[in-house]
């Protein structure tokens, strides 16, 4: 771990490093994550002519790994999942499919279609409660507070289970733990009757700032896949969700594709 730790970090300070180099000759294209975040860190520090308002080099490096994990890794595991559920119900595959050849038909992938596809809305979030790629969040109390009946002084840790409040039957009724896209036929905020129940991205004020574009890479992947395979289960599949960071299926995905 740590030798592919240092590999990592080796990899992201050379590109760092290049990039630098770039906006120190006046070269180069600036408008990528890196490149932006590199150009605000140094406006930082040349406004305050101090280092420590700026971020280190690890502190970007850092920031690299994390945008690079949360950015490809929970949406992957969206899309493995999304395809699992809709091989194990056909009928859901096929409105799907329906959807996206109507409303995209053979103009390829455009941003005004795919805010019109409402049943594929519907899978994902549906799939966002019962398969959440963070099963549960962590926060920290940063000052004393009186919650209820519960006092938390500063530094009290607090788990908050997603998957286990996505899975309350009290909360969303005898079908909590299966697969019904239609409870979010009328949106979130009905089926979880305006309550704070469903939050596959955190809330508040820190919930993920990737959230909107997560769900629209989704349904890109998504809509391209449905337009070209239609895709069932491989009798070697077995069912095994399993935590590793993220939630997986533990034994792969095996299924079996058909061209269109």
């Amino acid at each position: 771990m740590k030798a592919i730790a240092k590999e990592i970090n080796l990899s992201i300070r050379s590109i760092i490093d290049n990039g630098l180099k770039e906006m120190k000759a006046g070269e180069g294209n600036n408008d990528y994550l890196l490149g932006i975040m590199l150009e605000s860190n140094i406006k930082e520090i040349e406004q305050h002519k101090n280092k420590s308002h700026g971020m280190t080099i690890n502190e970007v490096i850092d920031e690299c790994r994390l945008f690079y994990f949360a950015g490809q890794e929970t949406t992957s595991s969206l899309l493995v999942w999304t395809m699992i559920l809709l091989s194990r119900h056909q009928e859901w595959q096929s409105r799907a499919r329906e959807e996206v050849l109507n409303v995209l038909r053979n103009n390829g992938i455009d941003i005004d279609g795919l805010n019109h596809l409402k049943v594929v809305n519907m899978i994902f979030y549906e799939l966002y409660g019962l398969y959440p790629p963070a099963v549960g969040i962590a926060r920290m109390v940063y000052k004393d507070i009186t919650l209820g009946r519960f006092s938390l002084p500063s530094g009290t840790q607090i788990g908050l289970p997603i998957m286990l409040i996505h899975y309350d039957e009290q909360l969303w009724g005898s079908d909590a733990k299966k697969f019904n896209p239609d409870r979010f036929s009328k949106g979130i905020s009905k089926a979880t009757k305006n309550q704070v129940i469903y939050f596959p991205f955190g809330w508040g004020p820190r919930i993920c700032i990737g959230q909107n574009f997560a769900l629209l890479e989704a349904k890109i992947a998504l809509a391209m896949i449905l337009q070209r395979f239609s895709f069932e289960f491989s009798p070697s599949y077995v069912h095994a969700p399993n935590l590793i960071l993220t939630l997986q299926p533990q034994f792969g995905a095996h299924l079996i594709l058909h061209k269109l």
